[in-house]
């Protein structure tokens, strides 16, 4: 198991938490995400049926609003979920890079589309 200290030091290592409120960020968006992923998979795999899977997104997607006050926020809780689940540096270095560029990056979706 992953201290969550190795987990926040490398969010601050590759940029990503700056200031120590940056630090509070849980791991619920990751496991947001990781409920639309398994949703559509069971979607895919005819165990769910199509109203069903879109009640399980609009659930998650609800829960990431009013949860998180920005795509900054859910940024940085999806990338420490992801580490919590696999604890490699090397496995998360490339989702940290993408990550800050999407959030620097002013044509990027994450600054585009309204939270």
């Amino acid at each position: 198991m992953v201290a969550i200290a190795e987990a926040f030091a490398f969010l601050k290592d590759n940029g990503l938490a700056n200031v120590e409120s940056d630090l509070k960020v849980g791991a619920a968006a990751w496991d947001y995400g990781r409920l639309v992923t398994v949703a559509r998979w069971c979607y895919d795999a005819g165990h769910l049926p199509e109203a069903e899977t879109r009640a399980y997104v609009e659930a998650a997607t609800a829960a990431r609003r009013g949860e998180f006050a920005s795509w900054r926020a859910y940024s940085l809780s999806y990338v420490l979920g992801r580490f919590l689940w696999l604890p490699s540096a090397a496995g998360n270095e490339a989702l940290a890079e993408v990550t800050v560029q999407l959030l620097q990056d002013p044509r990027s979706p994450l600054a585009t589309i309204e939270w």
